[in-house]
């Protein structure tokens, strides 16, 4: 797991634990958020930002 990953899981986790719930207006489903919440990321001290938590299909890249 590199740094990017453990942020994004941290980012996640807290969403999980101290977001705001409400409901989407078009759907109905029940959403969680923190207002305001970022993050940003170094490239050049912890390298492109890819998840390696879940599957990224190589279309996304090739363009």
């Amino acid at each position: 797991m590199n740094v990017f990953d453990s942020t994004y899981q941290g980012i996640l986790r807290r969403i999980m634990d101290e977001g705001e719930v409400d409901a989407n207006r078009r759907t109905g489903h029940e959403v969680r958020a923190i207002p305001g919440m970022h993050f940003s990321h170094d490239i050049e001290k912890e390298g492109f930002p890819l998840l390696t938590l879940r599957k990224i299909p190589v279309k996304m890249f090739v363009a």
